[in-house]
């Protein structure tokens, strides 16, 4: 028996296990930073149950979601 995605959109899908291996490099690279400080970043990542229409409006060029 075939196993059927979790969505209709083979895209959605790559994004979001796209996604979630950014989060866990992240995760398992970064550097925590206090909650209260205020300073430049070099990248901003949107929250973990960010959605697919969400993401497509925040992220452009050819970056996770080309075009």
């Amino acid at each position: 028996m075939a196993c059927r995605s979790r969505t209709a959109h083979p895209l959605e899908d790559r994004f979001h296990a796209a996604f979630q291996e950014l989060l866990a490099f992240v995760r398992n690279n970064g550097a925590s930073v206090p909650e209260d400080r205020l300073g430049p970043s070099d990248l901003i990542l949107p929250p973990p149950d960010v959605s697919f229409q969400e993401a497509k409006a925040e992220f452009t060029g050819e970056g996770l979601i080309p075009g």
